[in-house]
């Protein structure tokens, strides 16, 4: 069974990261989207909330895939990060991957 995808300071078994840990994974997640973005051909209405979603809603986005071959990838997109923030607030996990997230962030 796979850990948990868990974004800020503590990891999924309970341990503290250091700020450059937690850096480094804000960008490495800042890089997935900006590449997400550019390949799925959005708007920039679009692209700008996604980057402006926390970690998890972002992360469980991305792992949906791709959105260019829709009709409306920017549609698309929006209604992927509503899909996604309905699925926290019910307590659901936000990702189709074979992880979850939490409700921890990145500061």
């Amino acid at each position: 069974m796979a850990a948990e995808i868990v974004f800020g300071r503590v990891d999924a078994y309970g341990f503290k990261r250091t700020a450059d840990e937690v850096r480094i994974i804000r960008e490495l997640l800042d890089e997935d989207i900006n590449r997400f973005v550019t390949d799925s051909n959005v708007d920039a209405s679009a692209a700008n909330e996604l980057k402006l979603e926390v970690p998890e809603i972002q992360w469980a986005v991305l792992q949906r895939g791709p959105v260019r071959s829709a009709s409306n990838p920017s549609a698309a997109l929006v209604g992927r990060i509503r899909d996604a923030k309905r699925m926290k607030l019910n307590g659901g996990t936000t990702s189709s991957a074979p992880f979850s997230t939490t409700a921890a962030s990145v500061d």
